[in-house]
């Protein structure tokens, strides 16, 4: 499967940005909604009001940042230290965060990240996707939900608590794995068949697959193009998508194929029925069973690309 076998490079290079008229840096103040902050180590983020994505932020360096040691402890608790102590740190079990004695006012301003996000009178769900590799095979992210009253012409202060889940080590969005091609042609041919059979099913079931193949148009949302996926409810319900989550995703696809599907393409198994002439006809239907896996998630990337205005 050429899909499963290309090497990328991290999503985390990929540049994020606002998506338009309802962020921080929209063309006119924003006078009533939501006043979000986050702290800026989480990675990329994505967040959304009513399921609707409204911003997508890749962290930055437009601090004078001096640490560099995120230290993870038990529970998903982690702190935050420089050369000249603690600055910050998140309690997972109180769910707060606090600021070391040698955080100055400047890195606590530096910490978290604040968003002016214009929202009606009203309740509100505000939905934080977090990149998160391993939380889950097929869907990459932790989702915190929070409703917020937005109350009168003003700015409701919010700081949503992470997700019980969620690990500094782990706040990231997935690589494809480096290929593992061996020389396959000892194996018997017709328990592979039917191995690939039952994983095309099981890749059919996937809940993100059937999402995706019932995908309508892209739409534009701000500046940027995005896709609305229908998902279980466990899986942060109907909502848009960004080129960027869209090819985290296939990337997440594509390791979850690898634990079922070898790192096996059309193009050796064509050599090995050329080595093994008398079973020609079972190995092409494996090689056909291989190249319609890898035509479908290559489609998607090709979607993330569409979505993100790339050739």
């Amino acid at each position: 499967m050429n899909t499963l076998q290309r090497v990328r490079i991290a999503l985390l290079t990929l540049a994020l940005v606002p998506l338009g008229a309802t962020a921080q840096r929209a063309s006119h103040p924003v006078t009533t909604g939501i006043q979000l902050s986050l702290p800026d180590i989480t990675g990329p983020v994505w967040i959304y009001i009513d399921h609707r994505l409204v911003e997508a932020y890749k962290p930055t360096d437009n601090c004078t940042r001096d640490w560099s040691t995120v230290a993870s402890v038990p529970s998903g608790s982690f702190e935050v230290f420089d050369e000249s102590g603690l600055i910050a740190g998140y309690d997972s079990i109180r769910k707060r965060y606090y600021f070391g004695n040698t955080a100055t006012e400047q890195k606590r301003r530096c910490f978290f990240h604040t968003w002016q996000i214009a929202a009606s009178p009203g309740s509100h769900t505000l939905d934080i996707f977090y990149p998160y590799w391993y939380h889950s095979y097929e869907f990459p992210f932790l989702i915190s939900s929070t409703q917020v009253e937005v109350e009168g012409a003003n700015l409701t202060p919010v700081s949503p608590d992470l997700p019980d889940s969620w690990q500094p080590d782990l706040a990231q969005v997935p690589l494809a794995v480096p290929a593992q091609v061996g020389d396959i042609c000892h194996e018997p041919i017709k328990p592979l068949v039917a191995r690939l059979k039952t994983a095309e099913q099981r890749y059919l079931g996937l809940s993100v697959v059937q999402a995706l193949h019932a995908q309508p148009a892209p739409v534009r949302s701000g500046s940027h193009s995005v896709v609305k996926l229908a998902l279980p409810p466990d899986l942060g319900g109907t909502r848009e998508f960004d080129g960027t989550e869209i090819e985290a995703i296939a990337t997440a696809i594509v390791h979850e194929m690898e634990r079922s599907i070898p790192s096996y393409s059309a193009r050796n198994i064509e050599v090995c029925s050329q080595k093994n002439p008398d079973f020609v006809s079972s190995y092409r239907e494996a090689a056909a069973l291989l190249q319609k896996i890898d035509d479908d998630i290559e489609s998607f990337y090709a979607l993330a690309r569409q979505l993100n205005g790339q050739p």
